[in-house]
């Protein structure tokens, strides 16, 4: 078994991976698309739900606060990215719609995240590299309770091309 130090090592270096993938990735959707990542993250999620998703299952898809998702919802609502519509069987709920002009910017952030994978993480891994990380990534999520119900990568991938976004495959 790895000390406390190499697992403490290993989780730093994920750490500093997936801040370095992100912050790339927010600073190009941002100069290049005019939006956020988590904006580009809401319209991702609610997309893959079939084009709306109650405020509720999308704050927690995201992991954020309830308070975190309403912000984040208004001021996509304000730039015409998506719609609210209460729910008719319980009118304490939002559901949160994707607009054309949403969709059309989802559409936008396609060839931007597929620009930072292609710079920031391919040449630095193999295709046999990426099925372990994702194996040990899903099993600490998964093992942590997360994701239990979500799709298979196959799964992921299909609804991925089905929406627009481009597959980005590495190298063999």
């Amino acid at each position: 078994m790895a000390t406390l130090g190499e697992q403490a090592w290993a989780i730093t270096t994920l750490v500093e991976a997936a801040d370095l993938l992100a912050s790339e990735a927010a600073r190009r959707l941002k100069a290049d698309v005019d939006v956020s990542l988590a904006e580009k993250e809401v319209l991702f999620r609610i997309t893959l739900a079939g084009g709306s998703m109650r405020m509720a299952e999308l704050a927690q898809a995201l992991l954020f606060t309830a308070s975190g998702a309403t912000r984040i919802v208004d001021r996509m609502a304000r730039a015409g990215l998506v719609d609210r519509a209460r729910v008719d069987s319980d009118r304490r709920a939002t559901t949160v719609v994707i607009t054309r002009a949403g969709r059309r910017r989802l559409a936008q952030t396609g060839p931007v995240m597929e620009s930072v994978v292609r710079e920031r993480f391919e040449p630095f891994v193999t295709d046999d590299e990426i099925a372990v990380l994702t194996r040990i990534l899903q099993k600490i999520v998964v093992g942590n309770g997360r994701w239990a119900d979500r799709a298979t990568s196959s799964e992921f991938e299909a609804s991925i091309r089905q929406i627009g976004q481009p597959s980005v495959r590495t190298h063999s």
